[in-house]
């Protein structure tokens, strides 16, 4: 008698059964002592002419069922021990030499699988949360189990009434008469024909859902199992919850419903990044999760019908652009105009972590409602386009990331944060933008996405008023007064100490929350709050010079497009982005008070010839951008 049977079942396997034959015959143990059994369910494709190159003993079944293949296997095995394969898995070549030590002790062991080297993101992910590190363990997949041929007779194989999950029913048997179940990492198999796409994992996991039911139906509800199935209804009820509130129109319960679907996922996936140690993978393990759950809950519905309503959802609009910071949505209201996108700005006053709460559902929403072929947005917010990435996965659609610069305080937790996070969103957009070469050059360091350079288009100020302004001339300093701390509106007011009298500096924006002691002044430096648009236009048209300024190195200021705009000169940071880009009409300096004010005092002496540059750049720049959309019009053709 021959110590082992190895067990193959096949059906449609051409594009994986060589590689998985050839790693069996190639496995280190006496040839004489083990067989090669493949069990065939009747594959229509060129599965049985690749079969007749092997020394198998080939089986041919009319029934398609995995568990019956397996039990058909047992039967005609001469082995004292069986080895289920799976047809898309590759073995370890010391396999049965293990085995064998395994089996003196217990009587089942086995491993979990390994991705291959090509497997994509899901397949990665989804094999770590699978992965046991245990040595005895509740189940082990079919696909690499071995087991005693009379211990296997005794629980009577697999369960022929199940689809899928028939080794998670056998394993529970062993548990049932007391038997051991042996995990052992060093014969883990790589599985080729893991899925890789949400939408496969989505619906392999309702097809495994459904053999679970049958499953429970069989052999009652297991403690261990008692947490997924409470977890599953709940779940189940949060989707109902949705589609209620989508029928009467609530707000407020589509709100509470998507926050309670997503919840669960969150904490599941918080726990696994603690226990894999890889915390780039949080936001994967988030969404596996989900859709894992939703899979599961939807499992309950019939799976035709269920199916059915999904191959009916279709892509409604083009384009949509979706941006959920307010002070900064000029440029993608412009973008989205030219490209005739639906434009949407979601925003919410507080800086609280609440505001997430609303923002998220009003988003999920809104793609839900306009179902883009392509959807843009702008990060920042980071939390946004991380949100656009999950749904991209349901919905299908292009997603272009407009990636502005973000400036963080070194050290400071955000930064560790923003890091995750931006690595996620990179790796799972379809295109991103950015304003400058430095930038892209320093983001495709970090992703294999095709990028492209779109600086902000030139704004048309129209026709502006003339203010009297209090000196004899006039600075205008445009601040946002950010939290990120990207600009050294603090050297500037020390800066304007320094000048003339004569010399007033106006600098705009909220300074509400700014930490600036208004009483410490200087009587030129005057500071105008937020201005409504034409205020805003008016000010810059009368305006002497631009200053704008700012610590982060990759930035193309917004206000420096606008003194473009105006024909005014420029005092700009000495950056090399500012200096390549605003290369004519500008003084540039280093964020100190005392250069500052020299930088003041040399664009105003030199006004007359600065002036006439920055019209001669405007000319050059709205050339310039206009080959630079046709590009990215060029990207978009076979998109949509």
């Amino acid at each position: 008698m021959v110590r082992f049977s190895i067990i193959v079942p096949s059906y449609n396997s051409e594009k994986y059964i060589q590689y998985c034959l050839d790693s069996i015959f190639s496995i280190d143990y006496r040839k004489k002592d083990y067989e090669v059994i493949v069990v065939d369910g009747g594959s229509k494709d060129n599965t049985l002419k690749i079969l007749n190159n092997y020394n198998i003993k080939l089986i041919n079944s009319s029934n398609k069922s995995i568990a019956n293949s397996r039990n058909l296997g047992a039967k005609n095995a001469e082995g004292e021990n069986l080895v289920f394969v799976d047809s898309d898995c590759l073995v370890n070549k010391e396999l049965l030499r293990i085995a064998e030590s395994n089996l003196i002790k217990y009587p089942c062991c086995g491993s979990f699988y390994r991705p291959s080297k090509n497997a994509g993101w899901v397949a990665r992910a989804w094999l770590l949360i699978e992965r046991k590190k245990k040595r005895f363990v509740d189940w082990i997949p079919a696909g690499n189990l071995i087991i005693n041929k009379k211990v296997f007779w005794e629980i009577k194989g697999f369960n022929e009434k199940l689809h899928t999950g028939e080794d998670f029913d056998l394993c529970f048997k062993l548990k049932k008469k007391g038997y051991k179940i042996y995990n052992d990492s060093r014969i883990s198999p790589v599985h080729l024909g893991q899925t890789d796409s949400i939408k496969d994992f989505f619906i392999k996991e309702m097809w495994r859902g459904n053999s679970l039911i049958r499953s429970i139906k069989e052999h009652g509800l297991i403690t261990k199992e008692t947490p997924s199935t409470i977890l599953t209804l709940y779940h189940l009820f949060s989707i109902f919850l949705l589609i209620v509130s989508l029928f009467i129109f609530n707000k407020t319960i589509f709100y509470f419903s998507i926050m309670l679907i997503i919840f669960p996922s969150l904490l599941l996936a918080f726990r696994k990044t603690l226990q894999t140690k890889r915390l780039y993978l949080f936001f994967d393990f988030i969404l596996l999760f989900l859709v894992y759950q939703i899979a599961r809950s939807a499992s309950i519905i019939k799976y035709k019908q269920y199916f059915d309503i999904i191959k009916k959802f279709k892509l409604k609009n083009q384009i949509s652009w979706i941006t959920w910071e307010k002070d900064a949505s000029i440029r993608s209201s412009v973008l989205a105009k030219e490209l005739n996108a639906r434009f949407h700005t979601i925003t919410w006053d507080t800086i609280s972590l609440f505001r997430y709460f609303v923002l998220i559902p009003k988003t999920i929403r809104i793609i839900m409602k306009d179902r883009p072929k392509v959807l843009f947005v702008q990060n920042p917010s980071l939390v946004l386009t991380t949100l656009a990435v999950f749904m991209k996965n349901f919905f299908d659609y292009y997603l272009v990331m407009d990636l502005h610069t973000i400036y963080f305080k070194p050290g400071k937790l955000s930064e560790i944060f923003f890091k995750i996070m931006s690595s996620y969103s990179l790796r799972r957009s379809d295109l991103i933008i950015v304003t400058n070469e430095e930038y892209k050059t320093e983001i495709q360091r970090r992703t294999d996405k095709e990028i492209i350079i779109l600086p902000d288009k030139i704004p048309d100020l129209g026709k502006n008023k003339r203010l009297e302004l209090k000196g004899k001339e006039n600075i205008v300093s445009i601040c946002s007064f950010s939290r990120s701390g990207d600009e050294p509106y603090i050297e500037i007011t020390k800066a304007a100490k320094l000048l003339d009298k004569n010399i007033f500096v106006y600098m705009t924006g909220n300074y509400k929350n700014a930490d600036i002691n208004r009483k410490l002044l200087p009587k030129n430096f005057i500071l105008t709050g937020f201005l409504k648009i034409d205020q805003y236009r008016n000010l810059i048209s009368s305006a002497d010079a631009i200053l704008v300024l700012t610590r982060c190195n990759n930035c193309l200021v917004c206000g420096g497009y606008e003194a473009i705009a105006a024909g005014k000169p420029l005092i700009l940071s000495n950056k090399k982005v500012l200096k390549d880009y605003f290369n004519k009409g500008s003084i540039f300096t280093e964020n100190i008070s005392y250069e500052i004010a020299e930088a003041i005092q040399k664009a105003i002496a030199g006004k007359r010839l600065l002036s006439r540059e920055i019209c001669q750049l405007k000319n050059i720049k709205e050339e310039e951008w206009k080959s630079q959309w046709n590009n990215l019009l060029e990207h978009l053709k076979n998109v949509y």
